[in-house]
């Protein structure tokens, strides 16, 4: 077992925050793509990887997903400023079929990931080489990130990819449109989304909800 690791520090959801075109290629080609860290925005997270790879001598590809509902920084560093996307996914299912992956692949692994503060000498001193890429700073702590990675011998590579097949009417709980989409496209991308089996499509009221007016009422 990896050495900090908490089995009770659980997510409750997986999400995954992205754009529309990201959600059709999934849709379309059955299939979540991981990413290369080393155009990551977050040049923290970014650069320790590279040094965990030089280290091992190896590349990587990772998944990240939201182990939380929506926040406002979600839909804006994630989703195209909130006219993309949250894929909820059955929680159940997906990580049955990750433990799955694992087993036909021990260079696939999977866990919640931790945020460390400078000052927790203790947790640092306590991390084994394998728990960096599960790793990030504490100010990341919102994502509560749940990591799916997979590494390939040999420094540096390019030229390699790694995914996980999707089923849309089975792995898939529904699909949140961004805040920011307006009512014609919500009502094209819903239909849409629903004939290729996607079972339930809403849009997110971070940004405007006559539910919230509503818990006023008595006051106003």
């Amino acid at each position: 077992m990896d050495s900090v690791y908490d089995m009770k520090n659980q997510t409750n959801v997986l999400n995954r925050f992205t754009s529309l075109q990201a959600l059709y290629s999934m849709v379309e080609g059955g299939k979540l793509n991981f990413s290369d860290p080393r155009w990551w925005p977050d040049r923290n997270d970014s650069k320790l990887l590279d040094l965990y790879c030089k280290k091992k001598d190896i590349s990587i590809r990772i998944l990240c997903l939201a182990g939380d509902y929506e926040t406002i920084s979600f839909w804006t560093d994630y989703a195209d400023n909130g006219n993309g996307c949250c894929i909820q996914f059955d929680r159940k299912n997906l990580l049955e079929k990750l433990d799955t992956l694992v087993q036909a692949d021990p260079d696939v692994r999977h866990r919640k990931t931790m945020y460390l503060k400078f000052k927790e000498i203790k947790r640092f001193k306590e991390l084994q080489l394998d728990d960096i890429p599960f790793c990030k700073r504490w100010p990341y702590r919102y994502e509560s990130e749940y990591r799916i990675i997979k590494e390939f011998a040999g420094y540096g590579k390019a030229d390699i990819s790694a995914s996980i097949n999707i089923c849309i009417r089975t792995d898939i709980e529904k699909i949140t449109l961004g805040p920011n989409i307006d009512d014609e496209s919500f009502k094209e991308i819903r239909e849409d989304l629903l004939k290729r089996g996607i079972k339930k499509v809403n849009r997110s009221t971070v940004l405007k909800s006559n539910t919230w007016f509503k818990k006023f009422s008595h006051l106003l």
